[in-house]
């Protein structure tokens, strides 16, 4: 048992999901390997990229010493199926569970899958994270330690930089307006503003880097699948909040992150997820006056955006993109875009 000035160090998971982002992944194992925390494992979901990032994880971890166990998750009904299981070491990076999906299942089911096998191996804490991050070697124990102070406090996420501005802010903590937007604080601000000051409230966590205990997700059920990817962070800031719990920014820990990596900025796919799921998020959390002035406003504008990058880009998946999400947020229907 790990033992830190006569106290169990709490074991803490990260969790990755890998989509065709296999050095991003690798980069993100290998800033982990150099943490001084003394009790983690990582799982990471591969996510049916259809190369060689399952072998390659694989080989990175052997090679660096660190036990590897494989699982298989596949369609609806079958579930996660051990292929082999290696013992967990007794210190620093003492596990790599990799789990190859059959299908892509998205973000908000792949990380409930991740966080759901790392719960099963004894997490007591949980970090999700963008593969298209780095850490700080010091990222978790002042996150281990407000979360271990704070029980009013449900979830956590640490200060994140840019990668390639490691002094300049990208995400400060967040707010939501009267009408469910939400913005950024402190962006573009440099680090030297905040990494200094105590941990302090947020209206949302950002999904790129969320840290919790893992009673939390017994509790509140991770993700919601039906956001298949974008927007799950904040509808799950709000369903924590409802529960009486607040979230917290520490500035004191910090990750960086390389910007739009996955899907890009402007690809059709974002155009898709971030306006479908937009309107998803507003339907719940709105009332209906303000939804459907949202709308009136909303719809217009957004139709000529994609006008505009169908025809910027000569791509026709921007406005087909347009009208599928109109048509799924009023059908009520989530999960993976079908043109996708």
């Amino acid at each position: 048992m790990e033992m830190l000035a006569g106290k169990k160090v709490p074991a803490v998971y990260f969790v990755l999901l890998n989509w065709k982002g296999c050095q991003d992944t690798l980069d993100c194992l290998e800033s982990m390997a150099n943490l001084s925390y003394t009790n983690y494992c990582a799982v990471v979901v591969e996510n049916a990229s259809g190369d060689v990032s399952l072998s390659a994880m694989k080989s990175w971890g052997q090679g660096k010493g660190i036990p590897v166990s494989e699982y298989e998750y596949g369609p609806a009904g079958e579930g996660l199926r051990a292929i082999s299981r290696q013992q967990a070491g007794t210190s620093g990076f003492r596990h790599l569970l990799l789990i190859a999906s059959l299908s892509n299942t998205g973000f908000c089911a792949g990380n409930n899958i991740g966080m759901s096998l790392a719960r099963e191996s004894g997490a007591e804490f949980l970090f999700v994270l963008n593969n298209d991050t780095v850490l700080a070697n010091d990222v978790l124990e002042p996150l281990v330690k407000t979360a271990q102070s704070r029980p009013d406090a449900a979830l956590f996420s640490p200060l994140i930089l840019y990668a390639d501005k490691k002094e300049t802010i990208w995400w400060g903590g967040g707010d939501f307006n009267n009408w469910m937007t939400p913005s950024y604080r402190h962006k573009g601000d440099g680090v030297s503003s905040l990494v200094c000051s105590g941990p302090y409230e947020s209206q949302w966590a950002s999904g790129c880097a969320t840290f919790m205990q893992a009673s939390i997700f017994d509790k509140f059920g991770g993700f919601d699948e039906s956001f298949f990817i974008w927007c799950e962070e904040w509808d799950l800031s709000m369903r924590i909040r409802s529960g009486g719990y607040r979230i917290m920014v520490v500035p004191s820990s910090c990750v960086y992150h390389k910007i739009g990596r996955s899907l890009g900025i402007t690809s059709p796919l974002v155009f898709y997820y971030s306006f479908r799921n937009l309107l998803m998020f507003r339907g719940r959390y709105l009332p209906f006056y303000k939804m459907l002035a949202y709308l009136v406003a909303y719809l217009p504008s957004k139709l000529l955006k994609a006008l505009f990058y169908t025809m910027k880009f000569r791509q026709a998946g921007y406005l087909l993109g347009y009208f599928d999400a109109v048509l799924a947020a009023l059908r009520k229907e989530g999960g993976g875009w079908a043109r996708q």
